[in-house]
């Protein structure tokens, strides 16, 4: 019987895609399991279930995680678009034009009496620094028609906004926080347990399928189509790093790019993908086929007499695919 489900390939995941997964495959067992008659499978089942509250506040912390990246940014950002109003203001205050000097030094006063909290750098102190701001600029008339005259309105409009959406990460962060303890998390341990158990409920699911298909065929193809997809995505994204990694080794090199190499790995591919029944009935497979050959056809035959050397090695690799597909779930 083909495998229900590759364990390896859901591993690479990042934690995100990993917990939608995980929390999918719980869903649709949860679903299409009535007619499993397994007490085993139902003790599983009940467990990787009771893990579903750990994985979410592993999603918060990765939620929090990625607020307080976006939170720093932001307030990069509003420091130096300050710093930028600061410097105008400051240009315009040398001004010859008299009316130009005097607006400039209508928002100078304001910014040297807020010097001395807006330099501490620290980010609350700030906030309501820039809050205050936003503020004085609808309601002081004085500071109003500065802005005009000046013609900052769009950085300080730019300044005010920023400042809002950094009040409002800051709020959704804080919230997290006292709802979760998220942090003493440890993202690889959650998934060596989840997946352990996951792991168990795919081999009883595989025992049911053999001995009574019509129990369980529904959940099956949901749990192989589900890892159908990963298979394609992982692999993609490693054809893409490659891809990446090859086009800045090529620019390291001064662009020149080695010919030779590419149409070796095309006619490797080939012969792999050939080798393999699952790659080749894989519609990401029949595609880097495609692609192989194109690019074989152009090497010629000095191309395939190259490849001779390089049998043992590619024989040696496939032989370590093998084995590692062979440990998968």
């Amino acid at each position: 019987m083909k495998k229900i489900f590759y364990i390896s390939f859901l591993k690479r995941l990042n934690i995100r895609e990993y917990i939608f997964v995980y929390k999918f495959l719980v869903d649709k067992s949860n679903e299409l399991s009535s007619d499993i008659e397994s007490e085993d499978f139902t003790k599983i089942l009940a467990l990787m279930n009771s893990h579903i509250p750990l994985l979410d506040r592993v999603a918060m912390k990765e939620r929090t995680n990625k607020l307080t990246a976006s939170i720093a940014s932001l307030h990069e950002d509003r420091v130096k678009a300050y710093s930028g109003f600061k410097n105008i203001v400051k240009g315009h205050v040398n001004s010859m034009d008299a009316d130009i000097k005097n607006h400039a030094l209508v928002l100078q006063e304001w910014i040297t009496s807020y010097a001395p909290l807006m330099n501490t750098k620290k980010h609350l102190v700030i906030t309501s620094c820039l809050e205050e701001l936003s503020i004085v600029l609808t309601s002081n008339v004085k500071i109003g028609a500065a802005v005009v005259a000046l013609r900052v309105g769009d950085v300080l409009n730019w300044l005010v906004k920023c400042n809002e959406e950094y009040i409002k990460l800051w709020k959704q962060r804080s919230e997290l926080i006292s709802s979760y303890k998220i942090d003493k998390i440890d993202n690889m341990e959650v998934i060596k347990t989840t997946s352990k158990d996951l792991e168990l409920l795919i081999n009883n699911l595989a025992l049911q399928y053999t001995t009574k298909p019509s129990s369980c065929e529904e959940l099956v193809m949901e749990f192989a189509t589900m890892s159908s997809k990963i298979r394609a995505d992982v692999l993609r994204t490693k054809t893409l790093r490659k891809k990446k990694k090859d086009e800045n080794n090529n620019l390291g090199n001064g662009g020149n790019v080695d010919k030779d190499n590419e149409n070796n790995l095309s006619l490797k591919t080939i012969d792999y993908a050939s080798k393999s029944p699952s790659n080749a009935n894989d519609d990401f497979a029949k595609e880097i086929m495609t692609k192989a050959r194109a690019a074989s056809e152009k090497a010629g035959k000095a191309v395939s007499q190259d490849l001779k050397g390089d049998t043992a090695a590619d024989s040696k690799s496939e032989s370590s695919s093998s084995d590692e597909v062979s440990k998968a779930i």
